[in-house]
């Protein structure tokens, strides 16, 4: 389980870090596409743009579990890779990412969290042993029924990551900024 959790971590570190992340993808291969379409999870209504949308996914135990999981959400992106189906979208005002199958069952959920949303004994290990770094991103990750946190904090000289879960809080990765 544990192993599980550090895996999706690196998945979602490496997404924040990485120069090309999920919706960068997403619109780079939408730019494919005719230059009148874009994909996301509406159907026959128009951008504000002008641009016509269609239904980038037709698995409709997938939208219909997303729809009633996320009746907020907003800027959907889907993607399908295999049996399984992406999307980035916005949710209450924060960035989110979740794989589903082609059953509707949820594999995992990355959402964009403030600090105060996390666990108090994260924050306020942060406070104390962290002194002098800003927090870059928090993020809470559900996967397995189980929910992690991840923190990435940054100084002058470097950035740290680290994770609270279930078996307690640990750090990730350091790394030092370049100049």
């Amino acid at each position: 389980m544990k192993k599980l959790l550090l895996a999706l971590m690196g998945i979602a570190l490496t997404t924040l870090i990485s120069q090309t992340s999920y919706s960068q993808y997403v619109a780079a291969n939408n730019a494919k596409q005719p230059a009148k379409e874009k994909y996301n999870a509406f159907t026959g209504t128009e951008n504000p743009d002008g641009i016509k949308t269609k239904l980038a996914i037709s698995n409709v135990n997938v939208t219909a579990k997303f729809s009633k999981m996320f009746d907020n959400a907003e800027n959907q992106q889907w993607i399908t890779l295999g049996d399984y189906h992406h999307v980035s979208f916005t949710n209450n005002d924060r960035k989110a990412r979740a794989v589903f199958t082609s059953k509707g069952t949820m594999n995992y959920l990355i959402k964009d969290i403030s600090l105060a949303q996390s666990p108090v004994s994260f924050r306020m290990k942060i406070s104390r042993d962290f002194p002098g770094f800003s927090l870059l991103q928090a993020l809470e990750i559900t996967a397995n029924n189980t929910v992690s946190y991840q923190a990435i904090l940054e100084n002058d000289q470097r950035f740290i990551t680290l994770t609270s879960n279930q078996d307690g809080i640990d750090e990730v990765k350091e790394q030092k900024k370049t100049k």
